[in-house]
């Protein structure tokens, strides 16, 4: 189960948490992004439809819903600075740029949203909540800034989701920075001591926080490097195959043999 960085595209779809401390003004901003969101995303597709591929990636980097809607967040952000009603604001501008990240060059103002949540939030009760909006983190504003939030998080916040989501997060940031190659595509000469250290950490949270959603989201790491690693006698399953009659991948144990798994998700 190799974890990659998700297309940008996608983390910016990603819908911003509602919160307790939420009101009618952060509401309407979301919803109103959402709108023009689904507007920019159809508007594309309807160019790459078209064939006019070139139209479309000229649109998707101008960004105007993001460039429309920054200003917006950025002002909600700025009236309740310092109070929990900010968070939501905050949020967004990490998982929204106005400048597209690349490898190496985070967006300086997701990194300066970021850096206000890592300061003056990380131990409001209720961050948890936005930790999957902030999955994007790594990508606009670089491993190093992620990775400052959420083991602030984990030393600072007293809520056991957050704790064990922070953790888990701090995990998962080493574990991709490990499989991900180098651009030069070899690994990268610490990629065992990350790997490692996010091996640990998954552990960690497994056993010190069970129940959590943290803990969860860590059992299926846990499961790969335990029962799916080369060399390791696969798990056995069962399915219909061609003839639509029961087979188990145990049947072809110590064979020469193709086997083709698909399906649609």
């Amino acid at each position: 189960m190799r974890r990659r960085r998700v297309a940008l595209a996608a983390l910016f779809a990603v819908a911003i948490a509602p919160a307790a401390w939420a009101d009618e003004e952060i509401d309407k901003l979301r919803e109103g992004f959402e709108q023009a969101q689904r507007k920019f995303y159809d508007e594309v597709r309807a160019l790459h439809d078209k064939g006019d591929r070139e139209a479309g990636q000229k649109l998707y980097a101008a960004r105007a819903h993001v460039k429309e809607f920054a200003p917006r967040f950025a002002a909600y952000a700025e009236k309740h600075a310092g109070k929990p009603e900010a968070i939501p604001a905050l949020v967004w501008m990490v998982a929204n740029p106005l400048e597209e990240p690349a490898p190496g060059k985070p967006s300086a103002g997701a990194q300066q949203a970021l850096k206000t949540l890592t300061e003056k939030h990380a131990a409001d009760a209720g961050i948890a909540a936005q930790f999957e909006a902030l999955g994007a983190a790594s990508w606009t504003c670089g491993d190093d800034a992620a990775l400052a939030f959420f083991e602030r998080v984990a030393r600072e916040n007293k809520d056991k989701e957050a704790v064990a989501g922070a953790k888990y997060n701090v995990g998962l940031i080493h574990y991709q920075y490990a499989e991900w190659p180098a651009d030069d595509g070899k690994a990268k000469p610490d990629a065992d001591e990350r790997r490692k250290k996010a091996v640990d950490l998954f552990r960690a949270v497994a056993k010190e926080h069970a129940g959590t959603a943290g803990a969860a989201q860590a059992e299926p790491f846990i499961f790969e490097l335990d029962r799916l690693q080369v060399g390791m006698t696969a798990p056995d399953f069962e399915g219909p195959g061609l003839d639509e009659k029961t087979i188990k991948l145990s049947q072809f144990r110590g064979k020469v043999v193709v086997i083709d798994f698909w399906g649609f998700w």
